[in-house]
C-alpha cells in the first residue's frame, strides 16, 4: 500500500531488513500523507518480518548450510507473498 514497490517484486522486502528498504528509498517523494505512513509501517515491522523468516528457515534446516539457509528465506517470502496475494483478492494487491 505503500507504492514503494510493485507487488510482484515485493518478497525481498521481507527479507532484505529496515536499513535496506530506507536506504533503497530514501530520496523518495511519497506525495501524500497516507503513503508515507504506510512506508513508515513498511520500516516499523521489517526487522520483525526478516527475522521471523529467518528463524523459522532456521529451524527448518538448521544453520550447516548458510546458502541453504538463504534460499529458504528467499523461497518463504515468496510463498508468503503469493499467499497474501490470495487472501487479500490477488490482482488488486498485485499491482
Amino acid at each position: 500500500m505503500s507504492g514503494i514497490v510493485n507487488m510482484f517484486g515485493a518478497s525481498p522486502y521481507l527479507y532484505v531488513g529496515r536499513d535496506r528498504i530506507y536506504h533503497q528509498h530514501y530520496y523518495e517523494d511519497f506525495g501524500d500523507e497516507e503513503r508515507e505512513t504506510n512506508y513508515n509501517y513498511v520500516l516499523d515491522n521489517a526487522e520483525k518480518i526478516r527475522n521471523m523468516l529467518i528463524n523459522e528457515a532456521y529451524s527448518s534446516l538448521g544453520g550447516d548450510n548458510m546458502r541453504s539457509l538463504e534460499r529458504k528465506v528467499q523461497s518463504d517470502a515468496q510463498d508468503l507473498l503469493q499467499l497474501y496475494s490470495k487472501m487479500k483478492g490477488g490482482s488488486k494487491f498485485m499491482r
